[in-house]
């Protein structure tokens, strides 16, 4: 919907105004609503590991197919009805303030913490293990080598995806800060053209990215 309305606005063409209005107020909702379901997603998914490393007996109990499933659907709900706040009766400043505090930079930090906490629990688990080592038989200790190999690469890859969250969602974000509080005309035409090229285009590389992040959790990829 965006690329189609560029390239209607670079050639002229006569009903650009008519076609790109309702085209992207529409292509804005579904993208804030896919945008924003995305971040709660990676989030759920980050504390869902976490709750499998730090209390691998209680996860059964505590993450079932049903709560799951309520968990992904309350996500979309919430992400589409706020998407739908611009319609309503927020005014837009309003929304995209609450969408880039909350969804841009709140929920990317706390991911970010739990990611921490990850690796905490790791190194808690790690020391547990090569306290066990002592008492096995070098058999024992070689499988567990390998082992600790496969989970240790699992880490590597977790401090990966935190630099791929930090270094593709923030600079977004930072430039809607500057945009919703300088005393800037945000839509300057060099504000707007950092923005497309820069800030955007990143951004876009994390939902690009996100595929690749699902498979490399998942330990037969």
């Amino acid at each position: 919907m965006y690329a189609t309305c560029f390239i209607m606005m670079y050639l002229g063409h006569p009903d650009t105004l008519a076609t790109c209005t309702p085209l992207l107020s529409v292509g804005q909702v579904i993208a804030v609503a896919a945008m924003n379901a995305s971040f709660l997603i990676v989030l759920a998914f980050t504390i869902t590991q976490y709750i499998v490393l730090a209390s691998p007996l209680k996860y059964g109990r505590r993450v079932t197919k049903s709560r799951v499933v309520i968990c992904v659907l309350a996500i979309y709900a919430y992400s589409i009805l706020f998407s739908l706040f611009p319609v309503m009766s927020l005014t837009e400043e309003i929304v995209q303030k609450i969408d880039n505090i909350f969804h841009s930079i709140t929920l990317v930090y706390v991911t970010i913490i739990f990611y921490i906490l990850l690796y905490v629990a790791f190194r808690k688990k790690m020391a547990a293990s090569k306290s066990l080592q002592e008492h096995k038989t070098t058999q024992d200790r070689v499988r567990d080598n390998k082992q600790t190999g496969v989970v240790r690469k699992f880490i590597i890859i977790n401090f990966l995806l935190i630099a791929i969250l930090f270094l593709t969602s923030q600079p977004s974000a930072v430039l809607w800060i500057y945009r919703l509080y300088s005393n800037e005309n945000p839509n300057a035409p060099s504000v707007l053209i950092v923005n497309l090229m820069l800030a955007d285009n990143l951004l876009y590389l994390k939902f690009l990215l996100d595929p690749f992040v699902y498979a490399w959790r998942i330990p037969r990829y």
